[in-house]
């Protein structure tokens, strides 16, 4: 029998198995919240592409009547920011600066936005699995917390380190992910949109594969 956390000794074997799928429950919900915003955002950019260019049509239309007649190439060109205050007034502030083309570019299908996003949710989901769950989840099956392990959330936290550590240029190790994307030694880590939905898919795998492989009591380990 394997040593239980203080908390769950004398417990019946079948409470501690409700009080570990609970765990993996919330894991699993929380990652859940992380995988939507990346769902949602996604779908946003996509409508917001369509109503940007429909307001720059408005724009050039506008500027036809004033004498000002711009393809779409060259309305492009034109500054646009994020910010706070008239841009004319004095005290304006410009968070960001790029122009109408740029912007387009940074939120279009696969753009870098996206995949900004994609590897900031892999980190967020590791971080919630690592410093958060595994711990629970081992004191509660009373082992150490290297000893619950999964394929996918090593390959994971290679990845992870990746981004981190290494200015997003890809370890060693990830030239052996098997479950996750593959990617050469030195190779810029970055996943398209429907990668990190494959990535997704295998998280929540992992995770069901847990579930089932932790449904075995401690006590009767």
């Amino acid at each position: 029998m394997r040593e239980c956390s203080t908390s769950l000794i004398g417990l019946p074997p079948q409470l501690i198995r409700g009080v570990i799928m609970k765990s993996l429950e919330d894991c699993y919900n929380e990652i859940d919240l992380i995988i939507g915003h990346f769902c949602a955002t996604c779908f946003s950019y996509a409508l917001a592409v369509k109503d940007f260019e429909r307001i720059q049509k408005e724009g050039m239309q506008i500027l036809a009547t004033q004498g000002q007649k711009l393809t779409l190439q060259q309305f492009d060109q034109i500054s646009f920011s994020f910010g706070q205050g008239p841009p004319s007034t004095p005290g304006a502030y410009f968070y960001y600066t790029t122009t109408h083309g740029g912007f387009k570019e940074r939120i279009k299908k696969d753009g870098i936005d996206i995949k900004i996003l994609a590897n900031n949710s892999l980190v967020l989901i590791y971080h919630i699995w690592e410093d958060k769950y595994r711990e629970i989840i081992a004191r509660e099956y009373g082992v150490q917390k290297n000893q619950i392990v999964h394929d996918t959330f090593g390959e994971l936290r290679n990845i992870r380190r990746s981004i981190v550590h290494n200015k997003s240029r890809a370890l060693k190790e990830c030239e052996n992910n098997t479950n996750l994307k593959k990617f050469d030694e030195g190779g810029q880590i970055l996943f398209s949109e429907q990668e990190a939905y494959y990535s997704f898919k295998a998280i929540k795998d992992a995770l069901d594969e847990l579930k089932s492989n932790l449904a075995l009591c401690p006590a009767d380990s």
